[in-house]
């Protein structure tokens, strides 16, 4: 499922925080949203999700516009992780997992349902904790069991703001990973603001490099992430290593 944004403006009150923001995520396509702090990564999510209505210019899912879709649609094709989730919830983890059922819920939890959970946490590794309740976990699971409650949703498009944040390494790897993955076995369309321009790097089909509201560059890691741009962008040094097409990055010192 093709998802886009045609010259969006959002602003809050006089901030204005989107300036014509064009981009498009093609069905399978994993697409990394990068940008210094305030440079419109997670107002731009929210405007794809629906959250946030754009001032000017429009969101478009399959060539419909996303004000057009009815909101019970909606939530069964698209899914959003925003940033700074729960930490705690009053439920088991099978039950969290089972959250993202609700849009295909009718009056009872089915037999389907209860196979999707259960098939998620198998796959990811957490069958085990399925009884666990959700605050006894590290942050790493917490996030982990989120991620699946929303994949339990079944969307045709994830949008995700900074899944990797306040994780250890291996907790960054295996979910965006599990992203690629599911990018190219099932077609889902992937859209996530990351900080780590070398996880952006690795996991990215495109990157699409945000500077104050604006698109400064978008396409293939190696043709984005280059040192006079991050230069512009950060103010930082960058000495670029490995392959052209998914670069290694060092940061060297403050210009």
């Amino acid at each position: 499922m093709k998802m886009e944004a045609r010259g969006v403006h959002f602003s809050y009150g006089s901030l204005l925080a989107l300036r014509g923001v064009t981009l498009g995520a093609e069905e399978g396509e994993v697409v990394s949203l990068v940008g210094p702090n305030g440079s419109g990564k997670t107002t731009l999510l929210r405007c794809l999700d629906g959250i946030l209505r754009p001032q000017r210019g429009s969101i478009l899912l399959d060539g419909r516009e996303l004000a057009r879709i009815d909101p019970r649609e909606l939530s069964r094709r698209v899914g959003y992780l925003p940033q700074g989730s729960p930490s705690s919830f009053p439920l088991t983890v099978f039950d969290t997992v089972l959250l993202g059922r609700r849009p295909h819920l009718g009056w009872r939890v089915g037999e389907r349902d209860l196979r999707v959970v259960s098939g998620l946490l198998e796959e990811m590794g957490m069958e085990g904790l399925a009884l666990r309740h959700f605050g006894e976990l590290s942050g790493g699971e917490r996030q982990k069991v989120l991620l699946a409650r929303l994949l339990a949703q079944e969307p045709e498009v994830l949008l995700l703001d900074e899944p990797t944040a306040h994780l250890d390494l291996r907790h960054q790897l295996e979910i965006l990973g599990l992203l690629r993955r599911k990018a190219g076995e099932r077609g889902i369309t992937v859209v996530m603001a990351l900080h780590d321009l070398n996880l952006a790097s690795g996991f990215s089909d495109r990157v699409v490099l945000l500077h104050r509201g604006r698109v400064l560059a978008s396409g293939r890691p190696g043709s984005v992430l280059t040192p006079s741009r991050l230069e512009r962008v950060y103010g930082v040094r960058v000495r670029r290593m490995g392959g052209k097409g998914r670069p290694y990055l060092l940061p060297l010192r403050p210009s």
